[in-house]
């Protein structure tokens, strides 16, 4: 069961991640975005929601599972 919240935490974070990545790069043309050295630093952000909201949804889940007795 807490297998299957990490697995759903993970995949809203990831979501949440590829959002958060599409607002910060709305306005950027399609050349700046080709010539931007620093478009890989973003990848780091989609993986970082992704992993908080995996852990969070573990935690999340294992206190659910505790309170079910």
């Amino acid at each position: 069961m807490v297998y299957a919240f990490g697995l759903v935490g993970f995949i809203i974070g990831f979501l949440a991640g590829q959002s958060v990545i599409g607002y910060l790069l709305r306005d950027k043309t399609k050349e700046e975005l080709l010539n931007d050295p620093k478009l890989k630093d973003y990848g780091f952000i989609t993986w970082g929601f992704a992993i908080g909201f995996c852990v969070l949804f573990v935690f999340l889940g294992q206190a659910v599972q505790s309170s079910q007795g």
